[in-house]
């Protein structure tokens, strides 16, 4: 199965480029033969993409330990749940599903051929069959997940024991379908300045792309928050670390991305479409480049053979694309000058610079460990404390220009039809209830940011202790074991204002295979706060130590989180005028 699926990546990489060559060359020398053949190329590098992809699953539900990447992580003990997950917890793993994202978009891109120029459409399906080769190529050779072992191991490693939850699951498929969204726009971009089409069609037509790449990496990036929120036991959801930061710089400019028809600026959205693509291949590259060092995700800090390769895929897919940019510079011609700063166009400028800002200000606050090894030889991190004092401020502008840029606005336009008896077109509603949802947001990060309460204490069986409105006893512990892991639950009764709510079972679980104790908290959310319980430990005489939290507001940050997802849904979902116009063009 491992020569299968390594034979399925080399004809990906093979058939990829011949799909890319044959599309444009039937377009320019006007051959539908040779047309039809490029596309059925693509239907074929996604159904050898998809082999790969069944022959890695087969062999991790198999456990398979003859093969490199099974045996680092899945062992016999391994829950089902998560053996499906070990497919991206890897490096090789989490490439290959870069890669077959990557073809099913492409497969969508064949399905709109007759909704747009046959040139532009041509050079995006090119654009994306090159990038799919590119993965390809790095797979095959400086990744390759299908390496064998000598001899075949009678047990495996195992998954690293914080990835044994939920969050495994939705993470990280969900962050790299944002990643591989942002494919298109990008190729989009491309294939407008090749073929001199950046016009408001395609403006319109990245715009849907980048909607969608838009909410699959912010979705990506909540649910991460959620899973660091409740499996990792420090009381929080975000730490800054450049993992973390990696996945947020591209949403910042991709919202940027978004915001430039308003500015009716073509430049900007080129830009913007070209950069953040490529901080997508950034964050891949910090996640698993080796270079920089993640405490918080725990990689490897050293140089990779995949280090050079993607530093080279980042460098092909920045210098090319601006140097089309700047043969077209000059005719790409922008909308009415904007003029003063108290008129209605300065607002959605402001808002792109402020948001470009805030990427530039997490960008350096990544890269700037790596530089100061470089520089100085040692590494010198920057703690939160940096991250207040430049993202906060900038931040906070932001979202009072998001206030007077589309609530205010747009708020009123809806409420105005409203009133009037018209029902607002869907996209109104949606982007409305998606910039409402960013305050709901803001509103869970100030509140667990500046208002949280935090306690440590020490615990004998029958022990109470208060801490606000809640009254916490501690009634004992109960203890359980596995072959996969031993589990240890502490009991705790919650009382709030006088009376009896629950019992919390914070828990310390020690995972046999990694040799590991992990925590896994409990919380008792609410919309006004959240009283979060970490066991920190347990002494022999039954005494226990425990870290208790109050988070005020921190149920709306996943409030925001929910009606962000409708929003955007609602925004993207299309018209009966939109469907009827692009049947007719089908």
């Amino acid at each position: 199965m491992t020569e299968l699926g390594l034979w399925a990546l080399v004809l990906t990489a093979i058939v990829a480029l011949y799909a890319g060559m044959a599309v444009v060359l039937g377009i320019r020398w006007g051959s539908p033969k040779l047309v039809a053949s490029g596309r059925n190329g693509v239907w074929a590098t996604a159904g050898l993409v998809t082999l790969a992809s069944g022959c890695l699953l087969y062999l991790l539900f198999r456990r398979d330990f003859s093969a490199a990447y099974v045996f680092q992580h899945v062992s016999t003990t391994l829950p089902t749940l998560y053996v499906f997950s070990a497919f991206w917890a890897g490096q090789e793993g989490s490439l290959l599903l870069w890669l077959w994202l990557l073809a099913l978009l492409s497969l969508v891109l064949v399905r709109q051929r007759g909704r747009w120029d046959e040139p532009v459409w041509a050079y995006a399906l090119a654009v994306m069959s090159l990038i799919e080769a590119s993965f390809a190529l790095i797979l095959i050779a400086a990744s390759n997940p299908f390496g064998r072992l000598p001899t075949a191991p009678i047990e495996g490693r195992g998954l690293n024991p914080l990835l044994e939850n939920p969050g495994m699951i939705y993470h990280p498929p969900t962050l790299f379908l944002g990643y591989a969204g942002y494919t298109v726009p990008f190729a989009l971009t491309c294939s407008s300045l090749l073929t001199s089409h950046a016009d408001a069609r395609w403006l319109e037509r990245m715009r849907h792309w980048s909607l969608f790449a838009w909410l699959a990496l912010g979705m990506g990036i909540l649910m991460g928050a959620q899973w660091s929120y409740a499996e990792l036991g420090w009381g929080g959801y975000w730490a800054w670390d450049p993992v973390e930061n990696a996945s947020l710089i591209p949403w910042l400019t991709g919202t940027a991305l978004l915001h430039t028809p308003l500015t009716r600026e073509r430049r900007w959205a080129a830009v913007l479409a070209i950069v953040t693509f490529v901080l997508c291949l950034f964050a891949t590259f910090v996640t698993r480049g080796g270079i920089i060092l993640s405490e918080l995700h725990g990689f490897e800090r050293r140089a990779l053979p995949i280090t050079y390769c993607l530093l080279g895929l980042i460098s092909l897919a920045l210098i090319g694309p601006l140097l089309l940019l700047s043969r077209q510079w000059r005719q790409l011609q922008v909308g009415p000058q904007v003029k003063g700063p108290g008129g209605w166009m300065a607002w959605p400028l402001f808002t792109l610079l402020l948001l470009c800002g805030l990427a530039v200000v997490v960008l350096f606050g990544t890269l700037f460990p790596a530089l100061s090894r470089l520089l100085v030889g040692r590494q010198i991190a920057l703690n939160r404390s940096f991250y207040d004092r430049t993202f906060g401020p900038l931040a906070l502008v932001l979202l009072i220009a998001l206030v007077a840029c589309a609530l205010l606005r747009r708020g009123r336009h809806v409420l105005g039809q409203l009133r009037r008896g018209r029902v607002p077109a869907r996209r109104q509603l949606g982007t409305v209830m998606v910039h409402l949802s960013l305050l709901f947001v803001a509103l869970g990060v100030v509140g667990e940011g500046f208002f949280k309460t935090e306690r440590w204490a020490v615990l004998e069986p029958g022990d109470r202790v208060s801490v606000g409105r809640y009254v916490l006893t501690y009634e004992g512990t109960s203890e359980q074991s596995t072959p996969a892991k031993y589990r240890l639950q502490a009991l705790v009764r919650v009382e709030r204002n006088g009376r009896e709510s629950e019992i919390l079972r914070p828990e310390r679980n020690f995972h046999r295979s990694a040799g590991q104790w992990v925590t896994e908290v409990a919380i008792r959310p609410g919309l006004s706060e959240d009283l979060y319980l970490v066991l920190g430990g347990l002494g022999e005489d039954g005494r226990a130590s425990f870290q208790i939290l109050i988070n005020p507001l921190m149920s709306w940050l996943w409030v925001g989180g929910a009606l962000l997802l409708v929003g955007t849904l609602m925004a993207l979902w299309p018209s009966r005028r939109s469907v009827t116009r692009d049947a007719v063009g089908a």
